[in-house]
C-alpha cells in the first residue's frame, strides 16, 4: 500500500482488495487494531475514511456474533454522518441488525422508524419500515424454550411465523 495512506483506510482497503480467505482474515484483524488505535489516540485522519472503515468494521463484527462492538461501531457511524447517505442507510440497517441479534429489539424498532421518516428514497424507506415492523414482531415474539421436551412445542416458531396462535387459530 502507499506509505502516505492512513493505516485505518489502508487497512480497509486490504480488506475489501482481498480475494481469498486467509488475506480478508489477516486484514480484518489489522482494521480491528487500527480502529482500535485510532479511538485511543487523537489522530487527524480524515473522518471520511475513518467511517467507512468502521462500517467494514461493523459489518464483520455481526457477521462473527460481535455483537456489542457492532452496535458501537454502527452508532458511532451514525453520529459521525461522514458517509453518503445510502451507507448510512445501510449503517442503520447493520445497526438494527445488531441490535435485533442482541435481544433490543425495541430499540432497532425506533431506529428503524427514524431511520425511515428521514429517508429520501422510496425503496429505502420501504426496506426501512419493513425492517421495523419485523423489529417490532420480534419484541413480541415468544421466548423459545430452553430445551424441547414432550410438554415443549417443539414447532413454537413455525407457528409464529405462519401467525398462528396459541389456540390454533390465525
Amino acid at each position: 500500500m502507499r506509505s502516505d495512506a492512513s493505516p485505518v483506510s489502508t487497512a480497509a482497503l486490504d480488506v475489501l482488495l482481498a480475494n481469498t480467505a486467509a488475506p480478508r482474515a489477516a486484514a480484518f484483524e489489522k482494521l480491528h487494531y487500527w480502529i482500535g488505535a485510532y479511538d485511543a489516540a487523537a489522530t487527524s485522519e480524515a473522518n471520511d475514511g475513518v467511517a467507512m472503515a468502521r462500517y467494514i468494521h461493523a459489518r464483520r463484527m455481526v457477521q462473527v456474533g460481535a455483537l456489542d462492538e457492532a452496535i458501537l461501531q454502527f452508532q458511532k457511524v451514525r453520529e459521525g454522518k461522514a458517509l453518503d447517505r445510502m451507507l448510512m442507510e445501510q449503517a442503520a440497517l447493520g445497526l438494527a441488525t445488531a441490535l435485533a441479534k442482541s435481544h433490543r429489539a425495541a430499540e432497532a424498532e425506533s431506529m428503524l422508524v427514524e431511520a425511515a421518516d428521514a429517508a429520501d428514497r422510496p425503496a429505502a424507506r420501504l426496506l426501512l419500515r419493513d425492517r421495523a415492523e419485523r423489529a417490532a414482531r420480534a419484541k413480541n415474539a415468544p421466548q423459545k424454550p430452553a430445551a424441547v421436551t414432550e410438554i415443549s412445542n417443539p414447532a413454537w416458531a413455525d407457528a409464529l411465523l405462519l401467525g398462528i396462535d396459541p389456540e390454533g387459530g390465525i
